[in-house]
C-alpha cells in the first residue's frame, strides 16, 4: 500500500510571475492543480513541508491530500520545474484524482 502523504494549501489570490515571486519571497511554493472536469486552482503551499516530503524520495509516486479551505482534495504529483541555480523550488504542479477514476489513465 502506498503512503499518503498530506500538506495544507492556500488559495492564491493572483497568478502570474509577480505575483509567484511574492509568494516565493515568504518561504511558500506556488502550485497548480489540475484535472478532474474542473478549472485549474492556484494554490501555494509552505515550502519547508513541501521538500522535507519530498525529500523521502517516493513523494512523486504517493498520493498527496491537500486541505483545502477546509475540504480535502486527493492529488498525484505531476511536475516540480526545476530552479535553476536557486535551492528553492519554483513551483509545483498537481493533477486531482477522484475515487471512481483510475490514477494516471488518459
Amino acid at each position: 500500500m502506498s503512503e499518503t502523504f498530506k500538506l495544507v494549501a492556500e488559495l492564491r489570490a493572483k497568478a502570474g510571475k509577480g505575483a509567484s515571486r511574492a509568494i516565493r519571497r515568504e518561504d511558500r511554493v506556488p502550485a497548480v492543480i489540475y484535472g478532474a472536469g474542473e478549472a485549474a486552482t492556484t494554490i501555494h503551499i509552505e515550502e519547508k513541508i513541501l521538500m522535507r516530503q519530498l525529500h523521502t524520495g517516493h513523494f512523486m509516486n504517493a498520493i498527496v491530500e491537500l486541505e483545502l479551505d477546509g475540504a480535502i482534495i486527493r492529488t498525484l504529483p505531476r511536475d516540480v520545474p526545476d530552479a535553476g541555480l536557486s535551492p528553492t523550488l519554483s513551483a509545483q504542479i498537481l493533477d486531482h484524482i477522484k475515487r471512481d477514476d483510475p490514477a494516471g489513465a488518459k
